[in-house]
């Protein structure tokens, strides 16, 4: 069976855990200090489920990624420090905490959950998607690009001039 993605429920809550801490692992392993301080830790994902915002890519067996769909605007994404967005007035969402289980690595299945999480945005009723990473995460940097998304702007987190990330954005066309 293809994986598909749905909506996250409370009873995905430990699988997805056990995906956000092998992804917190590997981010260490490549030497990048995102997801290195607790973040993003049980009670984050656990709201993440309940606001309606969190998707899982699944197979017949288990929930192999997890991701969330922001749909109102991301704070830190008002005033970048360098460069700027692409669109300024399009309503958009903002892709956020994209993992995948590493017993899946290499089977392309980020691509996947990514093609999947823009077909929902465009069921969502939007047309933009924006997104962001480390400078030094370097697969999520490569998975961005493959999808199509363009690189707009540096951001920093939550007001941490310190803690900057690399953000992206994509239109995607318009349907009828």
């Amino acid at each position: 069976m293809l994986p598909l993605t749905r909506p996250a429920t409370v009873q995905d809550l430990s699988q997805i855990m056990t995906i956000i801490h092998e992804a917190q692992a590997n981010l260490k392993a490549d030497g990048v200090p995102q997801w290195q301080d607790g973040y993003p830790d049980e009670a984050l994902i656990k709201a993440d489920i309940l606001s309606g915002e969190a998707y899982v890519l699944v197979n017949d067996i288990a929930v192999i990624g997890y991701a969330v769909i922001r749909q109102t605007p991301e704070p830190n994404y008002t005033i970048p420090l360098d460069g700027k967005w692409s669109d300024d007035v399009t309503p958009y969402v903002s892709l956020h905490r994209i993992a995948i289980s590493s017993a899946f690595r290499g089977q392309h299945l980020g691509q996947i959950f990514m093609s999947n999480l823009l077909t929902w945005t465009n069921y969502l009723g939007f047309q933009a998607i924006r997104i962001d990473t480390h400078p030094l995460n370097q697969r999520m940097q490569r998975l961005i690009k493959q999808v199509g998304f363009t690189y707009n702007c540096t951001v920093c987190m939550d007001g941490n001039v310190n803690d900057i990330r690399w953000a992206y954005s994509l239109a995607l066309p318009i349907t009828e």
